[in-house]
């Protein structure tokens, strides 16, 4: 279907993106905000151009596609960049929790997505559902200072609206897509498992991942050999069967939990735990950077450890961030999108590049769900 000619006041970068916007309201039949029906709008002007080529046959508006127009519509008011070829609704709709993984509070249908790094475009990767009180603290917070709060406050004590856990929780959220060295990824504590499609840009942190799923199923032996056997030094391995031992003697009698949410809690809850935390300390102190991108490219190879990981460079990763400022870059051309099968097979049958990024997905670590 062609759609009429853009008018000239719409060739503006920023107007042609409100005018798009407009556009894809009309397709799902969704009217945009008042306030933006003004008269000149570009988004008005997308929106009546194609609600008459589209009238009695709109696609059914789902709650991600909703989401997808309202954070369109969000980024283009503020001026901030949208990466549109891997951040769209079947996306959106795989982001979507009953509970916010810092509050665990329950979080509305309606909830918009929230951005972990305020200063990146909105891209895959670095969004998660908050709640709104939550996000709202992200903005002018770091990893450090979330880490601060939690350390400053008491047993039973909050600020805006946090106990010490939901900081270290809310910490450990912002550092997954922060580059850290491997003594800061190694000394933050675990504390909360990524939101799905979240990117882990620290190695540390995707063993710690990887071992926490790992041990929180039967069978788990085979694969603490085969690591093991990786890692050759006998300090490094027995390192590993302690912190091993702590884990599970907290993951083990949480096995039988059946809600899905109260087994995640308790996955993360066994990271509070101050022998784990110990023992993760002097097991992270005798690896090297290279043996933890190993452990993480065993897992690619094999997704035994209760996940399917995709190893990838750095820039890979952040690619349609714009952390230096630019607009994303279109990736279709690029980045074609495979068929389910294809992908599954590309990602247990070709090489991985070795670099410090995971992917989270549904009960996995992903690059794309299949």
């Amino acid at each position: 279907m062609h759609m009429q000619a853009l008018p000239i006041d719409c060739l503006v970068p920023n107007a042609a993106v409100g005018y798009a916007i407009g556009r894809d309201h009309a397709r799902y039949g969704i009217a945009p905000p008042a306030s933006l029906l003004f008269q000149g709008s570009a988004l008005r002007e997308g929106f009546s151009a194609a609600r008459l080529r589209f009238a009695g046959r709109c696609m059914r508006p789902s709650t991600a596609a909703r989401q997808w127009l309202a954070l369109r519509t969000a980024a283009w008011l503020s001026g901030s960049g949208f990466e549109e070829h891997q951040l769209t609704p079947n996306h959106l709709r795989q982001l979507q929790v009953s509970h916010c993984p810092v509050s665990r509070l329950p979080l509305a249908v309606s909830n918009l997505p929230s951005r972990l790094l305020p200063e990146a475009a909105y891209a895959s990767g670095h969004m998660a559902q908050l709640h709104p009180m939550v996000a709202a603290l992200v903005p002018g917070t770091s990893w450090q200072q979330a880490n601060a709060t939690a350390e400053s406050l008491r047993m039973g004590e909050q600020a805006q609206g946090l106990d010490a856990n939901a900081w270290r929780r809310l910490a450990a959220l912002l550092s997954f897509v922060t580059p850290l060295s491997g003594t800061e990824a190694a000394a933050q504590p675990l504390c909360v498992l990524p939101p799905n499609r979240l990117r882990l840009l620290n190695a540390a942190q995707g063993v710690q991942v990887l071992l926490t799923k790992l041990l929180a199923q039967p069978g788990w032996t085979p694969v603490l050999r085969r690591w093991a056997g990786l890692l050759g030094d006998p300090q490094a391995i027995q390192a590993l069967h302690m912190l091993a031992m702590a884990l599970a003697a907290r993951l083990l009698p949480n096995r039988h939990l059946q809600e899905p949410m109260a087994r995640r809690h308790a996955m993360e809850d066994a990271w509070l735990c101050s022998r784990v935390q110990r023992a993760w300390a002097q097991w992270a102190a005798l690896l090297s950077t290279e043996q933890l991108h190993a452990l993480c490219a065993d897992a690619a190879q094999s997704p035994r450890a209760g996940a399917v990981v995709v190893h990838t460079s750095h820039v890979q990763a952040t690619e349609g961030w714009s952390l230096d400022g630019s607009t994303p870059r279109p990736t279709a051309a690029l980045w074609p999108m495979p068929t389910a099968k294809k992908r599954l097979g590309r990602r247990l049958g070709e090489p991985h590049v070795a670099s410090s990024s995971l992917f989270e997905g549904h009960d996995h670590l992903v690059a794309q769900s299949a």
